[in-house]
């Protein structure tokens, strides 16, 4: 399972790492068509890579045991040996989620508030078809295309802007639009999207011009059309203006000398910038694999893969995520599964390891830390009694102890946690399908 906040963090990393090289290199050339893509790929492989996972194998290592600080993870629980700091805590995680809910609420209201008013607009217009597109007379004093529509006021019009807008249309730029309007709405708080938003949108402008001028129009009477009639647009939504508040720039695209084809090489940039992000923010599940001596054991890579209680006898009553605290009453992140059992049910290892941490303390009762080679660990709280004794090397499936209710506990259940590099992650992902 994704962790929201850090996809977010990792999509928003990508979206700055991938924009720059369009600033730096790509921005004031001619190759429009280009361009237009750089920005739509920096757009999607933005959100795709943090989702990737990338197998790798490592060779196998025995495990050492670490008895320093590091290698316990008691101070994941620090903050419960004291009820009234967990009561008085601020939960900022809590906080940054509602406010970034909030956010997308509000970007989202706001856009379907210019959608409606675009709609309106469309309420008493004189309609005509032209190649399969309605353009639209209303009362509006400029120019814009919106899906398969164009809008245009009811007086005189030149017609090389009903040209441009038809340009538009036919190369689908309102599916760019869209696709941009909705990243800024998961994206509201990264300014850069707003600023690939403008640029995407310019590019449009730039490929309706240069497009128009090809079918036999002269360019210093575009240019005069432009300059005759420029104004401020004033719609915000997914559309595309005549007047669009960039127009210096678009004069002088037309008037610019071509950029030399060889220049076009530089967007092989884009590869080895996609594999570097790809290797940093790809998830990469952790293969097994042999020793060149062919001795076998405890693997850096090993993945804890099977239920620790019997699921027959179980029902899970609370998974990973946030939750109102059963005991405390205060909203928290539940960083593991809870199995409800009978008392005295076996608890096995859910893979080969080392017990790292057997204790018993106020908040998790009986409690056993496993470590799986050098990313995983496991952790088994509340039970009855343990079996095993720090150092003891554990085989996948062994009983380690049993389902108990100690600790802040209200009655018989196994609270299992999975731990990926010492972060809590959701054991869901790790064990067989659950109901």
């Amino acid at each position: 399972m994704i962790d929201a906040g850090m996809y977010l963090l990792e999509v928003s990393i990508c979206l700055l790492v991938l924009y720059i090289p369009y600033l730096v290199l790509f921005r004031k050339n001619t190759f429009f068509g280009a361009n237009r893509l750089y920005l739509l790929l920096t757009l999607i492989i933005s959100f795709v890579i943090p989702t990737l996972e990338i197998s790798q194998s490592t060779i196998i290592h025995s495990i050492v045991v670490d008895s320093t600080p590091e290698t316990s993870l008691s101070h994941y629980y620090d903050e419960f040996n004291s009820i009234e700091a967990i009561n008085q805590e601020i939960n900022y995680p809590l906080i940054l989620s509602w406010v970034y809910l909030v956010g997308v609420l509000l970007f989202a209201i706001r856009l379907g508030f210019s959608v409606v008013s675009i709609l309106k607009i469309k309420r008493g217009a004189d309609v005509e078809k032209i190649d399969r597109i309605s353009i639209l007379r209303v009362d509006s004093p400029e120019p814009f295309s919106f899906f398969n529509l164009i809008f245009l006021p009811k007086t005189d019009i030149n017609p090389l802007i009903i040209q441009h807008e038809k340009i538009h249309i036919k190369q689908f730029h309102w599916i760019d639009l869209v696709l941009v309007e909705i990243a800024a709405i998961i994206l509201w708080f990264n300014p850069i999207i707003i600023l690939l938003k403008r640029s995407l949108k310019l590019q449009h402008e730039y490929l309706a011009d240069e497009q128009t001028i090809k079918e036999n129009i002269q360019p210093e009477d575009y240019l005069e059309c432009m300059l005759k009639e420029i104004q401020r647009t004033h719609y915000y939504g997914p559309i595309s203006n005549f007047y669009y508040q960039s127009i210096k720039n678009r004069i002088v695209m037309i008037t610019k000398k071509r950029t030399p084809v060889p220049f076009s090489v530089l967007y092989m940039i884009l590869i080895p910038i996609i594999c570097i992000l790809s290797f940093a923010f790809s998830k990469r599940p952790l293969d097994t694999s042999i020793s060149p001596d062919g001795s076998t054991g405890v693997t850096e890579i090993s993945i804890p893969a099977i239920a620790p209680v019997d699921l027959s006898k179980t029902k899970v009553t609370s998974g990973y995520g946030m939750r109102m605290h059963p005991t405390l009453g205060v909203p928290r992140l539940h960083t593991g599964i809870d199995f409800e059992s009978p008392g005295g049910e076996i608890v096995k290892s859910t893979d080969d390891g080392i017990v790292v941490e057997n204790t018993f303390d106020s908040y998790r009762g009986q409690f056993v830390l496993i470590k799986h080679g050098d990313v995983f660990s496991t952790s088994y709280s509340h039970l009855q009694s343990a079996t095993v004794k720090e150092g003891d090397n554990i085989q996948k499936g062994q009983t380690i102890g049993y389902v108990g209710n100690t600790g802040l506990s209200k009655g018989f259940h196994l609270h299992y946690e999975v731990l990926m590099n010492g972060k809590a992650v959701d054991p869901k992902d790790y064990l067989p399908k659950l109901d």
